[in-house]
């Protein structure tokens, strides 16, 4: 006899947004993340998922959301604007390197992207306030910090000794910026 996906028997433990995204994130590690696999892995109907969350790109959000919501939290690095900055770019590239396969989805989801890009943002302009970098530049810094990197976390091999001189050059424009 074959168990029938619907409705969890009685006892069975209540289907929550948490308990869909710990699933999603389980499968996003080993890359297999889908509404389907979702709710293969819970044991429910594909369609439960979506009284909790839209669509995969919903799944995404909230794992990076989880991820990356720690990193404002942590208290600010004092000292001059690089040292803030580079405490900044490390503390995001730690989750980036935890987690190549967000890194990956971030990529391919521009609205989840976009969550995370605006509060990196917020991290950058922070770090930054000395500079009085237009709201345009600091816009361009944390995107183009990002890009770095989200590079950086997935290329095979990148050295973290070389992290802070290669920061050092994104740092030397932004403070040409500043002088203009």
């Amino acid at each position: 006899m074959t168990t029938r996906l619907g409705r969890p028997p009685a006892g069975a433990r209540q289907l929550t947004k948490e308990r869909i995204v710990d699933a999603a994130e389980a499968l996003l590690r080993r890359g297999d993340l889908s509404m389907r696999a979702v709710a293969k892995r819970l044991r429910v109907d594909p369609m439960a998922l979506y009284r909790h969350v839209d669509s995969k790109e919903a799944l995404v959000r909230a794992i990076a959301s989880r991820r990356f919501s720690g990193l404002g939290s942590q208290p600010p690095v004092g000292g001059p604007w690089r040292a803030r900055l580079f405490e900044v770019c490390a503390r995001y590239l730690s989750v980036c390197e935890a987690s190549p396969q967000l890194v990956q989805a971030l990529i391919a989801s521009s609205q989840a992207a976009e969550e995370t890009r605006e509060a990196f943002e917020r991290l950058v302009r922070d770090a930054t306030q000395p500079l009085h970098l237009s709201s345009t530049n600091v816009r361009l810094a944390s995107e183009v910090l990002a890009d770095f990197l989200h590079g950086f976390a997935l290329a095979p091999g990148a050295e973290t000794e070389g992290l802070r001189s290669e920061l050092g050059l994104i740092f030397d424009g932004l403070e040409a910026r500043a002088r203009r």
